[in-house]
This record gives structure tokens, C-alpha cells and sequence, in this order.
């Protein structure tokens, strides 16, 4: 009964400090920071992409905000082929520069990161352990979270340039690697994997330093 009590009040607990970094997650310093975080990560992994690709993660500025509600970043995609045609094309035309129209599409961070990094992080400050491991399994945890984040836009920005190789002539020119890139992403987009990963993350790094209460004996009376 008693470790029955004990698990429903981790619970509660999680469930009420989930809720509280998910409202904390909403505020602007957060939301700023989940972005710029976001973007430093995207145009480290996709900033040079497959085929001459090229890629650029940038927080929307609060005068396109309007023309974005709901989002924060925008992704631009060019290539150095679609870069190529269009300087050839100014020469023909005898213009001292060219016209470069990247393919732009919004992303919202909070979505990507902000729900399941809190989830991760809240499991783990409930978990019963000692603070030196919460704080190693944090750590941990954030790497293994910002490898998915750079995984999930590495096959996003994938999917997009087989989508438009026409236009832009770079990434995945084989129709092989296009199929199991776009496999790949119709799996790890979806939020229920993000939250699988940091279930199964928080399981291998928390689960075996747990700390249990331990259940008394009962002292028979005389």
C-alpha cells in the first residue's frame, strides 16, 4: 500500500510540473530561447546539405510575424546548381546581378522541442535518485534530445528537397535513398515518437538508479 501511495504522488507530481514548465515554456525569454536554440542547431546540421544544398535557419522577425502566426523560424533552402542557373541566366540578360527565390517555409519550435524536452525533464526531477545523477541524466538527456531534433530536420529538409529537386537540384538525387528518407520521416515526426525517445532515454539513464522506499516488516505483538 505504501509503495502504491508512493508512485501515485510521483505522478501528481509529474503531471503538475510538466504542466508548469509547458506554461513556462510559453513565456518569451523561453520561447526565444527554445528558437535561437533551434536555429543554432538546424544551420550547424543542414547549413551544407547533400548535392550542393544549402540551408538556413533564421527566427522570424516580429514585423513577418503577421504573415506567419503560430511560427517562429524560417527555413530557407537554395543550392549552389540553382545559384549556377541563375547567374548564367543574368549574363544572358545583361544584368549586373541575379535573382535568387529560395524555397521558404515556417516551422514552430515550441512544438519540436517544448513539449517533449519538458516531458524528459520533468520525469526526470520527480524520479527518486540522488542529485548527482538527476543532474547527469539531464545532461545526457539534452544530448540525446538535440541528436533527435537534428536527426528530425536533417530528413525534414530531406523530404523537402526531393519535393522540389526540379527547382533546386540538390539532395537525394537517387529514388532509393529518397524512399527511406521520406520513410524515415513519416516515423520521426510524428510527437508521440519525439515523446517515445525521451521515454525510453529517461528509462535507460533514471530507471536503474532508482530509489525506492523500502517496506518495513511487520513487528508481530506479544
Amino acid at each position: 500500500m505504501e509503495s502504491v501511495s508512493f508512485l501515485a504522488k510521483r505522478i501528481l507530481l509529474f503531471l503538475l510540473l510538466y504542466f508548469a514548465m509547458l506554461l513556462l515554456a510559453q513565456t518569451r525569454p523561453v520561447k526565444s530561447a527554445i528558437a535561437h536554440f533551434h536555429c543554432f542547431v538546424g544551420n550547424i546540421v543542414v547549413g551544407q546539405y547533400v548535392g550542393g544544398g544549402q540551408v538556413k535557419h533564421r527566427v522570424i522577425k516580429p514585423a513577418e510575424q503577421a504573415s506567419f502566426p503560430n511560427y517562429d523560424l524560417l527555413v530557407q533552402m537554395t543550392s549552389e546548381r540553382q545559384q549556377e542557373i541563375a547567374i548564367a541566366k543574368a549574363k544572358q540578360q545583361g544584368k549586373n546581378s541575379a535573382q535568387i527565390s529560395p524555397l521558404t517555409y515556417p516551422v514552430n519550435s515550441w512544438v519540436k522541442l517544448g513539449l517533449f524536452f519538458s516531458f524528459f525533464f520533468a520525469l526526470t526531477l520527480v524520479t527518486p535518485m540522488s542529485t548527482r545523477h538527476k543532474i547527469i541524466a539531464l545532461l545526457l538527456g539534452f544530448i540525446s534530445l538535440t541528436f533527435l531534433v537534428a536527426l528530425q530536420t536533417w530528413v525534414s529538409v530531406g523530404t523537402k528537397f526531393a519535393r522540389y529537386y526540379e527547382d533546386l537540384q540538390a539532395g537525394f538525387s537517387s529514388p532509393a535513398a529518397v524512399s527511406v528518407v521520406r520513410r524515415i520521416d513519416n516515423i520521426i515526426q510524428y510527437m508521440g515518437f519525439s515523446l517515445l525517445f525521451a521515454f525510453v532515454i529517461w528509462a535507460i539513464l533514471c530507471v536503474p538508479r532508482l530509489k525506492l522506499p523500502t517496506t518495513q516488516p511487520a513487528v508481530p505483538r506479544l
